[in-house]
């Protein structure tokens, strides 16, 4: 099966994403020109993938990649903005513990999937989840400092990858997961 678009992420488990609400709700206002994500679409992302032709022999080289790896310990803390918090476009939440880990973990996959065609990450990854996209570049500033340094919900063991199907709608993306790829143990 071919998708137009995908992606390989980690989506946090229902405690974290209830940690989440509870901190876009406190910033959050109708009138501060952001399109907020919604609850559906809290993840990070590990690896953008584009045009996927073959799914399966994808999912089989992640799998493979995935299954040798014990799940990294993670837990969101920390805001930002990009690309910079002065002229940002897109407002997020960081991880306090499991940055090294995931970007270990998306080194494998993107070794893992090369000889599949898709070319590695032009730059080193720093996981997030995306709360927010701003139409134009503005001064995110205030929301960065808004969600602060502290961490966000429980520390989780990730148990698993998910590629997943990326639909761009006019209400949003809307994203479909087509394989979950379990970590070792």
């Amino acid at each position: 099966m071919a998708v137009r678009r995908a992606f390989l992420g980690v989506v946090p488990p229902p405690a974290v994403l209830d940690a989440i609400e509870q901190v876009v709700d406190g910033i959050a206002s109708s009138d501060d020109g952001l399109r907020w994500t919604t609850r559906n679409q809290w993840h990070a992302t590990l690896q953008f993938l584009g045009r996927v032709n073959d799914l399966d022999a994808l999912a089989e080289a992640v799998r493979i990649a995935v299954a040798s790896v014990g799940p990294p310990v993670a837990r969101l803390g920390g805001g930002g903005a990009f690309p910079k918090v002065r002229r940002g476009s897109g407002l997020w939440i960081g991880f306090a513990v499991g940055n090294e880990a995931l970007a270990a973990v998306a080194t494998a996959i993107g070794s893992a999937i090369a000889p599949l065609g898709y070319p590695a990450q032009d730059r080193d990854l720093r996981p997030h989840v995306t709360l927010a996209r701003a139409r134009r570049p503005r001064d995110l500033r205030s929301l960065v400092d808004a969600l602060g340094d502290d961490e966000v919900g429980p520390e989780w063991s990730v148990p698993e990858v998910e590629l997943v199907e990326s639909e761009t709608l006019p209400e949003g993306a809307r994203y479909t997961t087509r394989a979950r790829l379990p970590f070792a143990g």
